[in-house]
């Protein structure tokens, strides 16, 4: 019974607007096979009007490293303009968290996002000046550094 009340709703799903706001959502494929569930988190999305208009200076983002990866590895998001899910073999990535995985974006950036542990790392604070419209889909990875060889999340995009 329950079932078919929640089932009625999802007609309504694709009848909404679009998206109002700052839009952050898991990609798949990307990263690698046993890391992918595992995708940075958003803090501090703002309607688009007002990003468009007066940007946003107190998004952040935060890793997500949990285990299966070690407790206190240094970790770092990859920030980068959305692209195809490009084919990373393992190794160069760590063969413990399977292959190959899939980086999604060209790099622009790679930021120091503290340890891995059991929770979303710190903020790192990305202020987003004004952008007057639509700008171009960006995602992020957490990449981890572990010994011979990093491991890569899933990813995050974005859509301003």
């Amino acid at each position: 019974m329950r079932t078919a009340r929640l089932l009625a709703f999802v007609p309504f799903l694709f009848l909404a607007p679009p998206a109002a706001s700052q839009v952050c959502v898991a990609l798949a494929p990307s990263g690698q096979p046993a890391l992918a569930p595992m995708v940075p988190m958003c803090i501090g999305a703002v309607p688009l009007p007002v990003v468009y208009g007066l940007g946003n200076p107190g998004f952040a983002l935060a890793s997500f490293a949990p285990a299966p990866i070690p407790m206190g590895a240094p970790t770092f998001l990859v920030l980068g303009l959305a692209v195809p899910p490009v084919p990373i073999p393992a190794p160069p990535l760590a063969m413990a968290y399977g292959g190959p995985g899939f980086l999604t974006n060209g790099v622009l950036a790679v930021i120091p996002a503290g340890p891995a542990g059991p929770v979303p790392g710190p903020p790192v604070p990305i202020p987003i000046p004004p952008t007057g419209g639509p700008v171009p889909p960006i995602t992020v990875h957490t990449l981890v550094l572990l010994p011979p060889f990093p491991a890569l999340t899933g990813a995050t995009g974005i859509t301003i």
